[in-house]
């Protein structure tokens, strides 16, 4: 990206309102917008991350890709709506199990979806994918949860950390997904062609 196209106000400093106020998320947004900008430039640029609260999730994890990135969006709609213009970008992040049938039978993977708003449009990133093994959707409840066993995994550590032993977190799969939405915006501006941001 050549400097010249990034707008002007960006390159003084970028001033994102994430909507979570759990650290690991905020240091993951910011971890990727950073490392964009200054992949991107080739100067590292200020990045102030702003934690918003915004309504919680109904209990438990999103069951699928798309049910991750329509509450993502939500919440940056929901961001937009009530701080105007007074962000460069609107971040949400969400983590979410996608259940696969791989024709030998079925897969679940956990990964953390982003959506970025601002500068016109919006875009989606994704982090890489664990997958969760299937004993842990054996027994569920009657309302199809998997087992308290999974739930607990996530309040200690993250599903993520505990599936990688360590090695990932929520914030490196935050990360990632937002350098990635990041990377889709400001792809499809200079492309020229913006999504809508409705």
């Amino acid at each position: 990206m050549k400097t010249r196209s990034v707008p002007p106000e960006v390159l003084r400093g970028v001033e994102v309102a994430v909507a979570s106020t759990r650290s690991e998320i905020l240091l993951g947004v910011r971890e990727g917008v950073v490392r964009y900008f200054h992949r991107a430039l080739g100067r590292p640029v200020p990045v102030a991350v702003v934690p918003q609260e915004v309504a919680d999730r109904p209990r438990g994890l999103a069951a699928s890709d798309a049910e991750m990135i329509a509450g993502c969006r939500s919440r940056v709609r929901e961001l937009e709506a009530r701080l105007g213009a007074s962000y460069h970008f609107y971040v949400a992040v969400e983590e979410g199990i996608e259940t696969l049938d791989l024709g030998e039978g079925v897969r679940h993977f956990v990964r953390s979806w982003a959506v970025i708003q601002g500068l016109g449009g919006y875009a989606c990133g994704g982090s890489g994918s664990l997958e969760v093994p299937g004993r842990l959707f054996e027994e569920r409840t009657g309302e199809g949860e998997p087992r308290r066993e999974l739930a607990g995994l996530r309040r200690q550590a993250g599903l993520v950390a505990t599936l990688s032993g360590g090695l990932e977190s929520r914030r490196s799969a935050a990360a990632a997904a937002a350098f990635n939405a990041v990377a889709g915006l400001f792809f499809e501006l200079y492309s020229g062609h913006p999504r809508s941001g409705n």
